[in-house]
C-alpha cells in the first residue's frame, strides 16, 4: 500500500479512533473473550462516548498471528503495514487493521 493511500484513509475520517487492545495476564488468554469483548467495546463507545465515531485501528505486530486473528474476527480489515524507523520499536513491522462500523 502506498503512503499517499494511507494518508488519504486517515484523511477522510475525521471520526478516527485509534485503539491499544491488551490482554496483560496470561492466566486470561485462550477463552475466546477478546474478539466479543473488542467489539462490544467499540459498539460502546460509538453509543456512549462519541455517536460521530466511525472508523477504528488497531496496528499489531506482525509476530503476533494471535491478535490479527482477534481483530479479524471482532471486524478488523488489513489495509496496509509500516515499519517503525525510531524509537523503542524502531524496525518492528506492523500490519495496519481499520473497522468501519457503518458499513
Amino acid at each position: 500500500m502506498k503512503k499517499t493511500t494511507i494518508y488519504l484513509i486517515f484523511n477522510k475520517n475525521i471520526c478516527l479512533i485509534t485503539l491499544d487492545f491488551d490482554i496483560g495476564n496470561k492466566n486470561f488468554l485462550g477463552p475466546g473473550l477478546a474478539s466479543s469483548t473488542l467489539a462490544a467495546f467499540i459498539k460502546f463507545y460509538h453509543k456512549y462516548i462519541d455517536p460521530l465515531s466511525d472508523t477504528f485501528f488497531i496496528d499489531p505486530d506482525e509476530n503476533n498471528p494471535r491478535a490479527m486473528h482477534v481483530y479479524s474476527k471482532a471486524g478488523f480489515k488489513q489495509v496496509g503495514e509500516y515499519t517503525t524507523q525510531s524509537g523503542a520499536f524502531k524496525g518492528n513491522t506492523s500490519y495496519l487493521m481499520i473497522r468501519n462500523i457503518l458499513t
